[in-house]
């Protein structure tokens, strides 16, 4: 008994029996400061993201429609410089494969077998890339004329904002439609009118020599020749929009670059952009 009062007197933690329980030691431990730590900053964290609001930028209409206008100078100035892209020299110089159709391919190997096939070729090629530089100049105007004044650019900012070539692929996926339509008629027309001739006399050409190879070797299918039926008109239109998007998408980048040194503020609203 006496050893319990002793043990209670000196050690009051002590249970009634005079056992002790578990003690902690007042000094915590590393793990247990670093835990504690973690807790606090945790804490701190969620506090402070909980009275942050999100910061909304709300536009005027004012600035919509200046935005609008900014995004549509963009665009005249990279398309007028991809035009003029095609001018050099007053011609394009556009290669055979970017002017003839794949199908066509096996005109390659005859072009020194068929008597004045390489000639024609070359005013065929010749013709195109006149014809491609011609049109070239008038797509600035048909654009301004016809295509930009009713173009719809529902959030012209994220645009502005955008990628080093955010308008030109707005460009590509809105306007290029209705600018290959045009190009198609203007090859098909006046403009692309004597390329045409050049092109379907060269096949002619070819496919008469070829039926008169196959009508000498009749029988023979390793001799056959097979004749040529392909038009151009589609592989100039791929030639040329995608030598058009690639200019405007270098020549974007150049001018958001340069946009602080511009006098126009419809181009200077992409500094810093």
């Amino acid at each position: 008994m006496a050893d319990y009062f002793i043990t209670r007197n000196v050690f009051p933690q002590a249970d009634t029996r005079g056992i002790f329980p578990d003690m902690k030691s007042p000094i915590q431990s590393p793990t247990a400061r670093k835990l504690r730590h973690l807790l606090v900053a945790g804490l701190a964290i969620l506090m402070i993201s909980g009275c942050r609001t999100q910061e909304i930028v709300v536009r005027t209409p004012e600035e919509i429609a200046f935005a609008r206008l900014a995004v549509v100078e963009m665009m005249e100035v990279t398309t007028k410089a991809a035009a003029d892209n095609f001018q050099q020299n007053g011609t394009w110089n556009g290669s055979f494969a970017e002017l003839v159709p794949p199908q066509a391919a096996e005109i390659l190997p005859s072009m020194e077998t068929i008597p004045g096939i390489r000639r024609l070729m070359d005013n065929y090629l010749t013709g195109m890339n006149r014809a491609i530089a011609s049109i070239a100049k008038d797509i600035p105007q048909y654009l301004k004329d016809e295509v930009f004044p009713d173009l719809e650019i529902a959030d012209p900012f994220r645009l502005i904002e955008g990628q080093s070539d955010a308008v030109t692929r707005y460009f590509a996926t809105t306007v290029s439609g209705d600018l290959e339509k045009w190009i198609g008629s203007r090859l098909t027309g006046e403009q692309g009118a004597q390329a045409v001739l050049a092109w379907n006399t060269m096949v002619r050409t070819y496919n008469t020599y070829a039926k008169s190879q196959n009508l000498l070797h009749a029988g023979d299918p390793d001799l056959e020749w097979e004749l040529l039926d392909a038009d151009p008109i589609r592989t100039v239109l791929v030639s040329m929009l995608r030598a058009l998007l690639s200019v405007m998408t270098s020549q974007e980048a150049l001018v958001r670059t340069m946009a602080p040194a511009y006098d126009n503020p419809l181009i200077t609203i992409y500094a810093g952009r």
